[in-house]
């Protein structure tokens, strides 16, 4: 038996139902694990996680870093630590002490990002890429392709943005010209298939000629969506996302080409969005046949609407409003 102390906020559900995720058990010796869950049988006395198993486990070698989320290939499971470090100790005790959340975590800029990638199948680490330190909460996708495994990930410089949110600094004003928040980049890191069989110390991604171990696709997105049901693990085309720009955060939706770098926005005055949600029209044919859907809060006339976008074109269709403003979270969801 595995001991599940946290897992990560976004795990993946295969076409079979199945959802797979990484865990991390606590101890003096910590263990990431890719734990893989049966789909569910519909018995009403069925336990949440019967059937479950570990896939693999990973002990860290730098500290017990904190993951968000992580990526699929038809292949494999692409696992990225970044030098965001937990303090174990202090998580187990806080009850006991007192500590907060922002007590909990320390960022090592010395260590390096690590992508550990695990055969689906197999369960078993095959190696370990390195690169420049970075902090993703959110990955895009990933999929092989020409002999290497390409990775999307909304990428920070360092877990600065995390105390740029706290509410003292979102409420103190702004100093004109003065960059108030980190900008979140999408980068595509390319891992290539022939390197794999190094687990330690790794081997670091390859640099280009300006310097950089990855590929930008775009500045300024973050909470990223895709029409997961048919391109999760595979090439695709399209993202969705919250646009960032000129130090306000949630202002924009963006619809982002990633093989080209071409993309539309959309935005309206005194309109803060939420994360935008891909629906797919039910007969539809190409990777953006769809709706997307987002919440916005608007400030001139204290309303919230569900916005309704078409996906190809990224013009508004409709939307439904509100006569008040309701709170913000930062994940949306649709149930059909």
């Amino acid at each position: 038996n595995t001991t599940i102390n946290s897992a990560t906020a976004h795990p993946h559900q295969t076409p079979d139902g199945s959802v797979i995720n990484i865990s991390i058990t606590y101890g003096r010796i910590s263990t990431y694990n890719v734990i893989q869950i049966p789909p569910s049988s519909g018995k009403p006395d069925e336990r949440p996680l019967e059937g479950g198993k570990v896939l693999c486990s990973i002990r860290p070698t730098g500290g017990t870093g904190y993951m968000h989320s992580f990526c699929l290939t038809e292949n494999y499971v692409v696992v990225t630590e970044a030098p965001l470090i937990m303090n174990v100790w202090r998580i187990l005790a806080h009850r006991i002490f007192g500590s907060h959340i922002c007590e909990w975590f320390y960022w090592d800029g010395n260590q390096p990002v690590k992508f550990h990638v695990v055969d689906r199948k197999q369960g078993t680490r095959l190696g370990i890429f390195t690169a420049d330190p970075f902090l993703a909460f959110h990955h895009v996708n990933a999929f092989e392709k020409d002999g290497k495994i390409h990775l999307d990930a909304c990428c920070y410089p360092d877990s600065s943005i995390m105390s740029q949110l706290y509410l003292h600094n979102l409420r103190s004003p702004r100093v004109p010209g003065e960059q108030k928040f980190d900008v979140p980049e999408v980068r595509r890191y390319e891992l290539p298939v022939k390197d794999l069989g190094d687990l330690e110390p790794g081997k670091p991604v390859h640099k280009g000629a300006d310097g950089l171990d990855y590929t930008l696709l775009y500045s300024g997105m973050d909470l990223p969506r895709f029409n997961y049901s048919e391109k999760n693990g595979k090439p695709y085309k399209f993202v969705y996302g919250v646009g960032h720009v000129d130090g306000v955060i949630f202002g924009h939706l963006i619809k982002l080409n990633v093989e080209t770098k071409e993309f539309v926005t959309w935005k309206e005055p005194g309109g803060f969005v939420s994360e935008p949600v891909f629906v797919k029209a039910p007969d539809g044919k190409e990777e953006d046949d769809g709706v997307v859907l987002s919440c916005v809060i608007n400030i001139p006339d204290q309303t919230t609407s569900l916005l309704v976008l078409d996906a190809k074109e990224f013009k508004e269709l409709g939307r439904a409003a509100v006569k008040k403003i309701t709170p913000m979270a930062f994940h949306g969801f649709f149930q059909d």
